[in-house]
């Protein structure tokens, strides 16, 4: 049984791997939010 939406134990989200995986997906998440912002500006056109 969830309570509250909890679905892990805090046991669990104290070890290495957790962390590990909390540090890519940030990363990822920035990466993509940089990435969506850069395609949304104009583009510069030589000449």
């Amino acid at each position: 049984m969830t309570f509250l939406g909890i679905l892990l134990p805090s046991s669990v989200l104290e070890t290495d791997w957790f962390l590990h995986l909390a540090t890519f997906v940030a990363f990822n998440t920035i990466v993509f939010a940089a990435l969506s912002v850069w395609h949304m500006l104009p583009s510069r056109r030589r000449g």
